[in-house]
């Protein structure tokens, strides 16, 4: 945008060469709460002839590149694969949902909107997660990390494709959870059906300290990005 000067940023989210406007980078993990709800559920992984994948994302998040990758992980899966979505639909929006979704995908359940509570308990009876791209989950991969469930995501360029890598990478998980492709992202799922492989990444995400990520930021780098940019628009201008 003409309008825009300068992008503020987490440094581990952006590619400079996809923006005109200067950017000021934040350090990994400084935007975040400083409280969250207790968590009670927790994965348990399970030797099973049927893969559960778990879709946490909103409606409009769910884009036709995903569903095709979905369709692919059927073909190639070495067993047969249950979607549960977790959309936060009901009513009407839930009824055309699951009418929609159930012409490309075999076996689909689309779940109603639940309190928070719940929405845990029924992810973590899950095996899988995954979150639609090229929007992202940021908000649904913590979910994931707080009940210890493995999960898949696909980097892209813009900084709304590259939130659920940089949660991976925060957390100290195996980059092999993150793919770069469509093809690669299918096959990242596919390995996941194996029950030991699934459950040594459950182990390692299970191990994973997810208070860390609320911890508040006690070095004022978000105000110091905005100092920044009042020095060089104001002071150095007016030298």
């Amino acid at each position: 945008s003409p309008e825009i000067d300068y992008g503020i940023i987490e440094e581990d989210c952006y590619v400079q060469e996809c923006f005109s406007e200067k950017i000021i980078p934040l350090p990994p993990n400084v935007v975040k709460p400083t409280e969250h709800e207790r968590v009670d559920a927790r994965h348990q992984p399970r030797k099973t002839d049927t893969l559960r994948i778990a879709v946490a994302a909103m409606q409009v998040k769910l884009t036709w590149p995903f569903l095709r990758a979905m369709r692919e992980v059927e073909k190639r899966s070495p067993k047969p694969v249950e979607f549960v979505f977790f959309a936060a639909a009901n009513g009407i929006g839930l009824f055309s949902m699951a009418s929609e979704i159930g012409k490309y995908l075999q076996r689909v359940t689309i779940q109603e909107k639940q309190i928070y509570a719940h929405y845990l308990e029924s992810m973590a009876e899950c095996d899988l997660a995954l979150f639609s791209f090229p929007f992202g989950g940021a908000n649904s991969m913590y979910d994931s990390l707080a009940i210890g469930l493995p999960m898949v995501s696909l980097e892209g360029l813009q900084p709304h494709s590259r939130s659920d890598a940089s949660i991976v990478r925060r957390a100290g998980l195996p980059e092999s959870l993150i793919a770069h492709t469509e093809d690669e992202y299918v096959d990242a799922i596919v390995k996941l059906a194996d029950d030991d492989e699934r459950a040594r990444i459950a182990g390692l995400v299970a191990a994973v300290d997810s208070k860390k990520f609320y911890t508040a930021d006690e070095s004022d780098a978000f105000l110091s990005a905005f100092r920044t940019i009042y020095h060089q628009n104001t002071v150095e201008k007016s030298a």
